[in-house]
């Protein structure tokens, strides 16, 4: 499996107080709490790329929260402990993030403990070998281009959370 390129087809086949920015999109089925599933948080700018992969991960029996910018994902890590994060590389300077998704994912893994336990996946719309480098060095667990192949994303997020 090669998480950081294109998959072979075979691959594919083997708490708190929230601002309004960072609540949890409600579950798909009843909008009652998703106990015991899997926590996935969701860090993008796009809002229809956060509302394409909520809507793909919840069909699939996760519980997903959101966050548009870095201090929104810093304070979902802090109070929803999620078991993995999907993190967009680039934000533009207009949402107010002086952070990259590197740096973030930094963040994340310099606090230790509960928030540097989980895995994340980086998105982006750039291709670069820059890029993929740097997500391999910051220890993302893998890197997908847009626009994501969700099915893929799907087997790999079930591969990295087995």
């Amino acid at each position: 499996m090669n998480l950081f390129g294109k998959r072979k087809k075979e691959d594919s086949k083997n708490k708190g107080d929230l601002s309004a920015k960072e609540k949890p999109i409600p579950a798909a089925n009843d909008g009652q709490p998703s106990e015991g599933k899997r926590k996935i948080l969701i860090v993008d700018d796009d809002e229809v790329v956060v509302m394409a992969l909520t809507l793909k991960l919840q069909a699939s029996g996760y519980q997903v929260v959101s966050a548009t910018d870095g201090a929104a994902a810093v304070s979902l890590v802090r109070h929803e402990e999620p078991d993995l994060v999907i993190l967009d590389v680039n934000f533009p300077p207009e949402v107010g993030m002086s952070w990259d998704g590197f740096k973030i994912m930094e963040w994340f893994r310099g606090r230790g403990g509960e928030a540097g336990a989980f895995p994340v996946i980086i998105i982006t719309g750039e291709d670069s070998p820059r890029n993929k480098g740097r997500a391999a060095t910051v220890g993302a667990a893998a890197f997908f281009q847009k626009p994501i192949n969700t099915e893929e994303l799907l087997v790999t997020i079930r591969e990295i959370l087995a």
